[in-house]
């Protein structure tokens, strides 16, 4: 039928048609397209309705929280570093301090300087009386509330076991280094039955007091040669004869010529 037509002449209106076809289409299809766009739109538009409006807030805040959780690690990670250095500087403290290697050389001088003591102790007063001396106990009160100096002019000018003045001061000391620094003296006196019993230095009559002075002062410069290595062969005493009776005199010139000095030059009172 169409080539008939179309042999007839009529081609002009089947072309309209399909024109007017093809219109429809494109109208059609826009159409649908419209459509598609509408109910995206409204979907988009559900969605957002019914989402929480705070989520954009919460998303910021969550990173800024995660940002500094990540700084706080990092922190934590440098405290432990430091934990551990202190841990190492208080364990060097601790052995390098007055309860580490400094007292265990304390002690090992003062065993040393007792057992002098011991010996010239034993050679001023026959056995009578013995001497020891001991570290205090760590963390001992020093001295009561205040500390106090001691000071007591012995035979060359060393300290003695005798004389306690304070110093008028009220410096209180901390006990870790109180302790450190004090020394106990104990003294022991053999009774008649020949069993030693411990006295105070306060019992201990003047002359007893001297004798004691001096040997410490005698063990004291001997310590003191023995670990510097440098000798001396002169020997300068002070009023080392003062408050001694006739035996206490006798056994302190006894002493002084058994000691491997050239010269002893000793200064005393007129009567004595």
């Amino acid at each position: 039928e169409s080539a008939r037509r179309a042999a007839a002449g009529e081609c002009p209106g089947w072309f309209r048609i399909v024109a007017e076809v093809e219109t429809a289409a494109s109208e059609a299809e826009r159409a649908f397209r419209t459509l598609e766009t509408r109910s995206r739109d409204r979907a988009a538009a559900a969605a957002s309705a019914n989402a929480n409006p705070h989520d954009r807030e919460v998303a910021s805040l969550q990173s800024q929280a995660d940002v500094e959780a990540a700084e706080l690690e990092a922190r934590r990670e440098e405290a432990a570093v430091a934990e551990a250095a202190l841990a190492t500087a208080q364990r060097a403290d601790s052995a390098f301090g007055t309860r580490g290697i400094q007292s265990y050389l304390f002690e090992g001088a003062l065993g040393e300087l007792s057992a002098r003591v011991g010996e010239y102790m034993d050679a001023l007063t026959g056995g009578a009386l013995a001497m020891e001396l001991r570290p205090a106990a760590v963390g001992e009160p020093h001295g009561g509330s205040t500390r106090r100096r001691r000071r007591g002019r012995t035979a060359g000018g060393a300290e003695g076991a005798g004389a306690e003045d304070e110093d008028g001061g009220d410096e209180r000391a901390p006990p870790s280094v109180a302790a450190a620094e004090k020394i106990e003296k104990v003294i022991f006196a053999q009774s008649h039955d020949g069993e030693r019993v411990q006295r105070s230095l306060r019992q201990l009559s003047g002359g007893e007091r001297r004798r004691a002075a001096l040997a410490l002062a005698l063990a004291h410069a001997d310590l003191a040669s023995a670990r510097s290595g440098v000798g001396c062969d002169l020997l300068v005493l002070d009023e080392v004869l003062q408050h001694l009776d006739g035996e206490g005199i006798a056994r302190v010139g006894a002493l002084l010529r058994s000691l491997p000095k050239g010269t002893v030059l000793l200064t005393s009172q007129a009567d004595s």
